[in-house]
């Protein structure tokens, strides 16, 4: 196995000697094998090594794993970043901790400046993970499985064990005696993945022991064809219509000369960009549906509300996707904005987004640290005894009016972004908060961005 994992570091030239790599290890074989991996590369191909560790304390080993590799990098005198998962949502438990681990190892790789994030999915996680994805809706974007590497954070995230068998992993750690924990949570048959994992895989392995192999095969190929299909279907795009902040739009005339192969190609690039890429689910139903809306003889007009708010509209040669939140906010009104979401405030939309989200160029943007019980965010006029959070203590909006020699006949006018319990984030084209802003590793990081229209 180490003569095939240097042959595959060198072959695929996943870093250089020395270059500063974060391994994600959560005491699990897997992770153990990775770390054991790295740490036996001959010098001209080892990279520096640290470790990030999160103990999410949902089981009562987690105790027992993170002391162990406590001591474990202390011997190796590897560094090592930990931290613990405090705030458990009631549902959602799941992806709420990879959201919160994937947070923190972004962090750590800006805060200590490491290019590369390696994690231990192997060959196994590649199949259950399209076979998962089919079961669950069979979206061909979704089928890619896991990508070997990607963009991650200030680097690359890559998984160098996809050529792996969760069986080989585990034969090399019992004959290299490597210690490791099993999370037995992996044996409970109520989740769809262990189902998959424990009666689906093991018959398909005995059918053809290849079948790993050509799982991560197929996933390679698939995310080939889907960038040129990606670069096709955005330069097509541009003769039928434009992306705005505000979602497509976009003429039916247009839409109707391709193909209708073409057509769905056009039409699934517009919701993964619109939609899908803002965490927003559309199913196939959905868009069979939106189609025959954009391609209706008999019906130039109609409307379908889509999910997180979004709605596809069309009247006669025009149609478009675009938020339903997007309403222009009366002199008076208090709107809310959750993840994902946007609002117009005059000329101007203010939206809070993930880190992940896609920025744009002139994009006003303030970084916060938010718990979910501060959601949802607040948009409205200032108030009497308003204040902005600083470093040091608070500043009254009124104030700060003052300061800046803002004309009263502006000041009621100014729009404040606060969070649920009216702590003041952001005096929209003025200040910002600089207490929000500070990495919280018990809070999600987010974006406030502010665009002209």
């Amino acid at each position: 196995m180490e003569r095939r994992f240097r042959q595959h570091v060198q072959t695929n030239h996943f870093w250089s000697a020395g270059q500063r790599v974060l391994v994600a290890v959560s005491t699990g074989a897997d992770s153990m094998v990775l770390l054991t991996l790295l740490q036996r590369l001959p010098l001209n191909l080892r990279p520096k090594i640290g470790v990030v560790h999160v103990n999410h304390q949902l089981r009562q080993q987690s105790e027992q794993e993170e002391v162990f590799l406590t001591a474990y990098c202390q011997r190796q005198q590897l560094p090592l970043f930990k931290i613990r998962w405090l705030d458990h949502p009631l549902t959602g438990v799941e992806q709420a901790a990879r959201q919160f681990r994937y947070h923190f190892f972004a962090d750590i790789m800006r805060q200590h400046h490491y290019s590369i994030l390696l994690t231990a999915h192997h060959g196994d996680d590649e199949l259950e993970t399209i076979l998962m994805n089919l079961v669950r809706g069979g979206d061909i974007q979704t089928m890619t499985g896991i990508r070997s590497q990607r963009t991650f954070a200030s680097g690359r995230l890559m998984r160098p064990l996809l050529i792996f068998s969760r069986q080989e992993l585990r034969d090399y750690a019992k004959q290299q005696q490597i210690k490791y924990f099993d999370d037995v949570t992996n044996n409970d048959l109520t989740f769809m993945r262990n189902q998959i994992r424990h009666q689906i895989v093991p018959i398909l392995k005995q059918d053809n022991q290849q079948v790993l192999t050509h799982a991560v095969a197929f996933s390679e190929r698939l995310q080939r064809l889907l960038r040129v299909n990606q670069q096709f279907t955005d330069e097509q795009l541009q003769q039928i219509g434009q992306f705005s902040v505000a979602g497509f739009q976009g003429k039916v005339s247009a839409f109707k000369i391709f193909s209708p192969d073409q057509q769905v190609l056009l039409l699934d690039r517009i919701v993964e960009r619109c939609l899908i890429q803002q965490g927003t689910t559309v199913k196939e139903s959905q868009k069979q549906q939106l189609l025959r809306a954009i391609l209706s003889v008999t019906k130039p007009q109609s409307r379908i509300d889509l999910a997180n708010s979004w709605r596809f509209e069309r009247s006669y040669d025009l149609f478009a996707f675009r938020p339903r939140q997007m309403k222009k906010v009366s002199e008076t009104a208090v709107c809310q904005l959750n993840v994902g979401q946007w609002q117009q405030v005059d000329r101007q939309q203010i939206g809070l987004v993930t880190e992940q989200a896609t920025l744009r160029p002139g994009d006003d943007v303030l970084s916060v640290y938010l718990a979910p019980t501060e959601l949802p965010l607040i948009v409205r006029h200032r108030q009497p005894g308003d204040q902005l959070a600083l470093k040091k203590g608070h500043q009254s909006v009124k104030r700060l009016l003052i300061n800046e020699k803002v004309p009263s006949e502006k000041r009621e006018r100014l729009w404040l972004v606060t969070t649920a319990q009216n702590k003041g984030l952001w005096l929209l084209n003025l200040k910002k908060s600089q207490l929000f802003n500070q990495i919280q590793t018990d809070k999600i990081h987010y974006r406030l961005v502010l665009r002209n229209v």
